[in-house]
């Protein structure tokens, strides 16, 4: 088995088409690197800028609890240290809202990049790794069984005290060597370019993903060259052999991933904003209905029946206005996940779903920061609500809401707030990048290693059977 395994990896490593691709693997690699450590550092720097300017603007509010908790921040996401590996068209993706003690919404693409010269966008890991590196596996793989009947050797291998299995087992070793080496090699480059440019945080979270990114992208890589192997077992000519898995290629890489964003676009609609007004228009009515003349009829004092069912009012009124936005958000993100879903019928884009939740790229990412929004704003109102109950001013009738800037001045505390104690945005992100952990995507996991069980199985059948002569 070693004999055939170093045979196979000589042939691989001497091929000219393994030659062309790995160099222009590496080279992708090095790109990445290059791009990503200019993209990723102007993207801190940027972010880091918007946290100082909303400092700048948020901090005087603080003289007065109640226009401090009015005040809408541009709330910003920062790079993520593993666009890198699967950016997710994260540059197509809002990475900023607007938010205050009691909503959060508008998110919007904030560019980072200078509008006039753009940063060229990088070329990440997944598509290095399921575009190029698959075609290389395509190519050194293709003619491992029928090649050899072609040029006569099958026959002498077989005439030696070597069992098929053997044979098999030898020829896919020696091809995911060099697949491994070359991946192993690019990503060397890669890391130290990336770490030297000060791009790449090395903490054991981020090493503990990059070692997961690697057993995916290995088991990816894998499930290749056995389907290389397999159709070689099943074809007579290298010719035809190369021909269905380029055909099989296009289809994983192109066609699924393609007909994915119809097929979502289909299944799921996405309300648009004139329909989302339109439902919280008639959802206003019914609360103000509900609530009675005495809401809409101001007289008195704050203290009155009339202003604390206003007030009522309009906390409801917030309340399902973020539930609306909330739910149209989730049925965006509904779709994109469903891309993800279809994709997933094609193994590179089960590649590209694995990693994604891997590193928290993507729509994995977006989610992440359109959750950390709801989360501060619900920590900040709880905040002024604190803040507000310890005023016992009794001129204060602690009713906390809003009308954004149209807000009724006195219905709550007006007191100065240290500002230092006041919950800021920028707290919640880790340094470095999103909160919380990347998921493991075990469904992806366990579809890849029997997808890798299944065509293991078909493909030594089929050289089992296989005819040398």
């Amino acid at each position: 088995m070693f004999t055939v395994m170093k045979h196979q990896l000589a042939e691989g490593l001497k091929d000219a088409r393994f030659i062309f691709l790995a160099v222009l693997i590496l080279s992708a690699f090095l790109i990445n690197g290059l791009i990503f450590s200019e993209q990723h550092n102007a993207g801190r720097a940027s972010w880091q800028s918007a946290v100082r300017e909303n400092t700048r603007l948020f901090e005087p509010t603080a003289a007065n609890l109640q226009d401090l908790s009015n005040y809408e921040q541009t709330m910003v996401k920062p790079p993520s240290p593993l666009a890198f590996v699967g950016g997710g068209r994260e540059d197509e993706l809002p990475n900023s809202l607007t938010v205050n003690a009691f909503r959060y919404l508008n998110p919007e693409k904030v560019s980072r990049d200078n509008r006039v010269m753009p940063v060229v966008p990088a070329v990440d890991w997944i598509f290095i790794i399921g575009s190029l590196m698959t075609l290389l596996a395509i190519f050194i793989s293709y003619n491992s069984i029928c090649g050899e009947k072609r040029d006569g050797t099958l026959v002498l291998v077989l005439s030696n005290k070597i069992s098929r299995l053997q044979i098999f087992l030898g020829k896919y070793l020696g091809l995911m060597i060099v697949l491994v080496l070359t991946l192993l090699m690019g990503v060397a480059f890669n890391l130290t370019l990336l770490f030297f440019s000060g791009a790449w945080p090395v903490t054991a979270q981020i090493l503990e993903v990059l070692a997961y990114v690697l057993l995916f992208s290995i088991l990816m890589l894998s499930f290749m060259v056995l389907l290389g192997v397999t159709v070689s077992s099943l074809t007579k000519q290298p010719a035809v052999s190369l021909v269905v898995l380029l055909v099989l290629w296009v289809g994983f890489v192109v066609i699924i991933p393609g007909m994915a964003w119809i097929l979502s676009e289909q299944m799921v609609k996405v309300p648009s904003s004139f329909e989302l007004e339109r439902e919280m228009a008639a959802a206003e009515e019914v609360i103000w209905d509900n609530k009675g003349e005495k809401a809409q009829n101001l007289t008195g004092d704050l203290f009155s029946e009339n202003y604390r069912l206003w007030a009522e009012g309009w906390v409801e009124i917030l309340a399902m206005q973020q539930l609306k936005r909330d739910d149209a958000v989730a049925t965006q993100i509904k779709q994109a996940e469903l891309i993800h879903l279809y994709s997933s019928f094609s193994p590179t884009g089960l590649l590209e779903t694995s990693l994604q939740k891997l590193c928290s790229t993507g729509i994995e990412g977006f989610k992440s920061f359109y959750g950390t929004a709801g989360s501060y704003q619900r920590q900040f109102h709880a905040f002024v609500v604190d803040r507000d109950q310890e005023d016992d001013n009794p001129r204060n009738p602690h009713l906390v809401n809003s009308q954004g800037n149209r807000s009724l001045a006195g219905t709550f505390s007006r007191l100065p707030v240290d500002f230092a104690t006041v919950p800021r945005w920028h707290n919640m992100f880790r340094e470095g990048g999103l909160p919380g952990d990347g998921e493991f995507p075990m469904m992806e996991f366990v579809i890849l290693v029997l997808g890798n069980l299944l065509v293991a199985v078909i493909g030594f059948l089929a050289f089992a059977r296989y005819d040398p002569r």
